[in-house]
This record gives C-alpha cells, sequence and structure tokens, in this order.
C-alpha cells in the first residue's frame, strides 16, 4: 500500500504531543493533515473494551455487526535440526488461520519441535490476568484498538485505511487498518519496544554534554 492511499492518520500515546513528531510525521505523508480525534492517552483502553463487550457477547447496539480482523505480529514457525526456523505462519498473516507442513526425521534424530517464546510475552499476560482474577479474553495490539475507538462512531461510507501512530511508555507500534461498514481489517502491523521513554530523554542530555565543551572553548 502506497502512502497516498491512507486516508486518515491518528494519533495515539502521549509522545505523539510533542510538536516535532507531529511535524515529522505530516512531512513525511506530504503535508496531510494528522487526526487528533481522538484522547491519545485513553484510546487504547476504549477500543479494548469495546472488543472486550464483544466477546463477552454484550447486546449494546453501539457493538453490534462490529468484526475484527487482526493479524499475527510475529512469524509462527518450526525450529528444524541445526536451530534454523521454518515459518509456517508469516508475520502479518489474518489470524485466525491454519498451516500444515510436513517435516522428516534426518538420521533418527528428531526432525523439529516447537519454536519456542515467540508468544511469550502474550502467554505471560494471560498468565498475569489469570492471578489477578482476570478472564482474558483476547489479546490485541494496541493501535488495533486505538482503530476500534477511532472508527466506531464514524459512518463515513466506503472503505478507509487508517494509519495508527503509537508512540508513548516507551514503545512505538504503527498498524494500517482498513474500516468499512463496521469491519475493522488489519493489513500489518509492526513496532519497535525500545522506541521512547529513556530514548527522548537521554538523548537531548547526551546533545547538551557535547555542545558545552564546545561552546566553552
Amino acid at each position: 500500500m502506497d502512502k497516498a492511499q491512507i486516508h486518515e492518520i491518528v494519533l495515539v500515546g502521549g509522545s505523539t504531543r510533542i510538536p516535532k513528531v507531529q511535524k515529522l510525521l505530516q512531512d513525511f505523508f506530504n503535508g496531510k493533515e494528522l487526526n487528533k480525534s481522538i484522547n491519545p492517552d485513553e484510546a487504547v483502553a476504549y477500543g479494548a473494551a469495546v472488543e472486550a463487550a464483544i466477546l463477552s457477547g454484550d447486546k449494546c447496539e453501539a457493538v453490534q455487526d462490529l468484526l475484527l480482523l487482526d493479524v499475527a505480529p510475529l512469524s509462527l514457525g518450526l525450529e528444524t535440526a541445526g536451530g534454523v526456523m521454518t515459518a509456517l505462519i508469516k508475520r502479518n498473516t489474518t489470524i485466525p488461520t491454519k498451516q500444515d507442513s510436513n517435516v522428516h526425521n534426518v538420521l533418527g534424530q528428531p526432525a523439529w519441535c516447537a519454536y519456542p517464546g515467540v508468544r511469550g510475552q502474550r502467554q505471560a499476560t494471560k498468565d498475569a490476568g489469570a492471578i489477578a482474577g482476570l478472564n482474558v479474553l483476547r489479546i490485541i495490539n494496541e493501535p488495533t484498538a486505538a482503530a476500534i475507538a477511532y472508527g466506531l462512531d464514524k459512518k463515513v461510507g466506503g472503505e478507509r485505511n487508517v494509519l495508527i501512530f503509537d508512540l508513548g511508555g516507551g514503545t512505538f507500534d504503527v498498524s494500517i487498518l482498513t474500516i468499512e461498514d463496521g469491519i475493522f481489517e488489519v493489513k500489518s502491523t509492526a513496532g519497535d519496544t525500545h522506541l521512547g521513554g529513556e530514548d527522548f530523554d537521554n538523548r537531548p542530555g547526551g546533545s547538551l554534554c557535547e555542545r558545552v565543551p564546545e561552546e566553552i572553548w
């Protein structure tokens, strides 16, 4: 998808309030106006609450006929002999999905084992919810939840491509979704769990420390 095909750019996360961040994003999209219609600090929680209402069978009219088609944020696969990973479900594949593959033993050695770790964080979240007495119905990406908050009350006819730009809390995530007639279809998602937070605090400080000796001398 070309950036010219994006209809809306929605800002999520406290760090999107930084003017420089907004300017860089707007410049990248050739001056396109940014959508600030939702509260960047509340959008994720709001969207997650809507999805929870749908999954729990709530009969509220506002959530009727809504459907979320999410994607796998990471590739899932098998680890074969020699530590080589063979992807079965590739990243950004629409879920739920089903894949199968044939593997063979070589010289009597086990040919494969379940690839570890790729869903570790999500399972840890479910476990933490169970410890807290919560029924974790589903785990969705933050930008996807924000898209639900944005699109819930939109009655615009036709298909709209929406980019969710989520920057805050030490993480950076971007998702592209298509919204049409209550169907939220995630096309692609990606992120950086190390961008933001301390990065934004340390870099200006480091730059200042480098410039002080130059200014003095």
